[in-house]
């Protein structure tokens, strides 16, 4: 899936938002205080909602600019990725994508029905999410 937005807001605001959760949960789970010159390679393993452990690898950390990572729950990768394209300093167009592979075909035919029945859904939510961080500068 990959969705483009144009925001009418600075893109260091939009990443700070983003990147100030991460920072928290990196911080949380690993047990000492991250700063973002330290989240490039950094991994650390986190509880979802629904018990599982969810392993978070940080690829990619560009400040301002991109913030790439991997979540591995059992045999299912997902690569999440945010791309900020600087238009002007009040704006930038956002460029997401999530791409998930599962090694298993339990786990291949779930996720198919998921992105069948869930990425409109997941589409608008990120949409509105993104809309009301617009809202809020």
């Amino acid at each position: 899936m990959e969705l483009k937005q144009v925001l009418k807001i600075p893109a260091t605001f939009f990443y700070s938002m983003i990147i100030n959760p991460v920072l928290y949960d990196a911080s949380r789970y690993t047990g000492h205080r991250v700063r973002v010159d330290q989240l490039q390679g950094m991994q650390y393993t986190r509880k979802t909602s629904e018990n599982n452990d969810d392993k978070i690898t940080i690829t990619k950390v560009i400040p301002n600019r991109n913030y790439t990572y991997t979540s591995e729950i059992g045999s299912a990768k997902t690569a999440v990725s945010y791309v900020l394209k600087p238009i002007d300093a009040e704006s930038f167009q956002l460029i997401y994508s999530e791409k998930t592979a599962a090694t298993s075909l339990w786990d291949r035919s779930k996720e198919k029905v998921r992105q069948f029945m869930s990425d409109n859904l997941r589409k608008r939510n990120l949409r509105r999410i993104w809309n009301q961080i617009e809202e809020s500068y």
